[in-house]
């Protein structure tokens, strides 16, 4: 009988030591498709990617809810449209990583008031477009690179961390986005339509 009301505290107590952990953050889906479509006069769009991500620290792009490889993909996919009837366009993914550096912290007693930042991500994003004849020779191409960084505090939880590295494939994309824009109709302008 005695075992009762301690056997109902003990499953109490381990009920309340127990917490859901939070869901994962619902991340839009990643698109350039509200930008008007660069319109080449090739038959198709390739891309291919020489970037190899070592998959181990300090790399984390493989980590990213969308890497910035994947989302050259879908920049590719909503902001080149083939609209000819030969030649290929080839969108070439030169580097696509990002680094995670740990930050110093002040981990003295001042430390403990503080929320600071205590990583730093750098990343770096570049891709060509070579537009190809027939037999595969290059008639034009062409390529940008941009790089970008961003710090997290030591509170950041993995939901917004993720947030964060969306956020941060997202805007290199359109970092570059506009540099491959402009270059393209600097140096590929008899091949637009």
């Amino acid at each position: 009988m005695r075992a009762r009301p301690f056997l109902a505290l003990a499953l109490l107590v381990l009920l309340a030591g127990c917490q859901t952990p939070p869901p994962p953050p619902v991340l839009p889906q990643m698109s350039f498709a509200h930008l008007a479509p660069i319109k080449l006069d090739v038959m198709r769009v390739e891309v291919t990617s020489e970037y190899q991500a070592p998959l181990k620290p300090p790399n984390v792009e493989h980590l990213f809810p969308t890497s910035p490889e994947a989302a050259m993909r879908v920049w590719a996919r909503d902001r080149l449209q083939a609209v000819g009837n030969a030649k290929i366009a080839h969108v070439i993914v030169r580097e696509a990583s990002v680094t995670e550096a740990t930050l110093a912290v002040d981990k003295g007693f001042t430390g403990m008031f503080k929320d600071q930042q205590s990583e730093r991500y750098d990343a770096a994003l570049s891709a060509e477009v070579v537009i190809r004849d027939s037999r595969g020779q290059p008639l034009a191409q062409a390529s940008g690179r941009v790089v970008r960084s961003r710090t997290v505090t030591e509170s950041v939880t993995l939901n917004q961390r993720e947030q964060i590295w969306f956020e941060m494939a997202e805007s290199l994309v359109k970092d570059l986005d506009q540099v491959l824009e402009r270059n393209i109709r600097d140096y590929m302008a008899a091949h637009i339509r």
